[in-house]
């Protein structure tokens, strides 16, 4: 069975106007239809022939491969690793973070270089609060792929950033963030974060330098209310002095 382009447009038009039930029927049917041993691209002789997730992605392929050899390349069926990607959002949108990582899994099965799934992956870790994992995910994105488009590598990086400052790592987060502002200058999310963690770093430089004399030797200080109440009452002792 083919999945034609009205049903692909039919998807897609569902998942924009965020009726998900819709959305969902149409994509489980379509994936119903993949062919026992389908791959995301095939080539013979004279052709190369790709299930490309869309035209940025087709131009990217074409743009890198085009030196490697003289074969004639293009973009014919629906792409069912997309669709399991299509899925997955369908159910993150229901909070089934389980089920939506079944269906990333899946897609990886299906393509394993595609930074959008192991993007998607990280997104999952992060919203379930396992950041060190999702960090792992979106590094995998930025290298799995070496002719992924800027703006899906900026994406990525924007995606540690944001596991980063989970992490409470901002230096490390304000790196990545700068470098997904040279693959696209204009993100507005990536500026935000880079304006929060300036405050994050300050107050963080502000706090060390008005600890007590008893934390400073601490490598942790505490951060719970109740310490940080007791704190001015012991600010003016002095140490104990040894024996």
């Amino acid at each position: 069975m083919f999945v034609s382009d009205r049903v692909r447009a039919s998807i897609a038009a569902a998942l924009s106007q965020n009726r998900m039930e819709d959305a969902r029927e149409l994509i489980e049917q379509a994936l119903s239809s993949m062919p026992p041993h389908w791959k995301p691209l095939e080539e013979d002789d004279k052709a190369i022939r790709g299930a490309f997730w869309d035209q940025d992605e087709f131009f990217a392929y074409v743009g890198s491969h085009r030196s490697d050899n003289e074969k004639s390349i293009f973009w014919t069926t629906v792409s069912f690793s997309k669709l399991w990607w299509q899925l997955a959002g369908v159910n993150i949108s229901e909070d089934r973070f389980d089920n939506a990582t079944v269906c990333i899994e899946k897609g990886l099965e299906l393509e394993p270089d595609h930074p959008m799934l192991w993007i998607e992956r990280g997104y999952i870790f992060n919203r379930i609060g396992r950041p060190q994992e999702a960090l792992e995910a979106y590094r995998k994105a930025t290298t799995v792929r070496r002719w992924a488009q800027p703006a899906v590598a900026a994406r990525a990086l924007r995606g540690q950033g944001s596991a980063l400052i989970d992490l409470g790592q901002f230096a490390e987060a304000r790196n990545v963030y700068n470098a997904a502002l040279e693959l696209d200058p204009t993100s507005e999310s990536a500026h935000k974060e880079l304006e929060y963690i300036e405050q994050a770093l300050a107050d963080k430089k502000k706090q060390a330098a008005t600890l007590p004399w008893f934390l400073h030797a601490i490598k942790f200080p505490p951060t719970d209310p109740v310490t940080l109440q007791l704190m001015p009452l012991v600010q003016g002792m002095e140490s104990i002095p040894r024996s």
